[in-house]
């Protein structure tokens, strides 16, 4: 009895460190994994990168939720209109991720933290270049306006970040709770959001994710590579190091 039961004891403990083992040597090899490309079609010059996990909140109808000024009058972007909006002023020397979100994307709230995460990332510098895709409905379309609204008193970043928090539900009130306890003119707020400068930038990101062939959020795109829902942290800071070592497209 007494050895059957050491023989058991012995087989336990030879299963625990077989297990750890094999748990072990699939981390290491999922880190070491690296990411697999394909190139896009269009825009030229572009790849995508390959996941098999990669989760992203689509809908049918392209234009559902962007106003109709936004959707009846789509626009077309030449190649170099595409690397302007795309990536704005950003530093050569800087790895640029140009980020397409929605306030009603649950996938977006997660990625949004995991690029500010990034960006503070000195190793490999990086900055984000914020977009508004605001693809679900209508209260999706009213947080982007709000959220540009607020850069032109300096608050976009604040506003995106409680927006994304999808706690409260995203309406005038929770709007104006938001720019009282962030210290931004509310009254100054709901007259920017109707500015035609705030229109003509959701066009033209709507263009720049048309040109992708973008039907869902969030979309990425790393130097010059697209990701097409959301990426995990450790995989977001490999491609961030791949690409600081290529040259920029844009």
């Amino acid at each position: 009895m007494a050895s059957r039961r050491g023989l058991l004891v012995l087989g336990g403990f030879a299963t625990a460190y077989a297990l750890i083992r094999t748990q072990r040597e699939t981390v290491a090899d999922w880190f070491a994994k690296e990411p697999e490309f394909v190139a896009l079609e269009a825009p030229t010059g572009f790849r995508r990168i390959i996941s098999n996990g990669n989760q992203t909140t689509g809908v049918f109808d392209p234009f559902v939720g962007l106003d109709d000024e936004v959707s009846a009058r789509p626009l077309k972007l030449s190649r170099r209109q595409l690397c302007e909006e795309l990536y704005a002023n950003v530093p050569a020397d800087v790895v640029p991720m140009a980020y397409f979100s929605d306030y009603n994307c649950p996938y977006c709230r997660v990625l949004s933290k995991d690029l500010i995460a990034q960006e503070r990332d000195t190793a490999h510098p990086s900055r984000i270049v914020w977009h508004e895709l605001p693809l679900l409905g209508p209260t999706s379309l009213l947080g982007a306006r709000a959220a540009l609204a607020a850069g032109y008193q300096g608050a976009y970043v604040e506003f995106h970040k409680r927006l994304n928090t999808g706690a409260v539900r995203i309406g005038d009130g929770l709007i104006q709770t938001l720019a009282e306890t962030l210290g931004v003119d509310h009254s100054q707020l709901l007259r920017d959001m109707e500015r035609d400068e705030i229109t003509q930038t959701l066009r033209r990101s709507k263009a720049v994710a048309d040109m992708f062939g973008v039907i869902g959020t969030p979309f990425l795109v790393v130097g010059r590579t697209a990701v097409y829902g959301r990426i995990s942290p450790a995989s977001l800071n490999r491609l961030v190091e791949i690409e600081s070592t290529r040259s920029r497209l844009c």
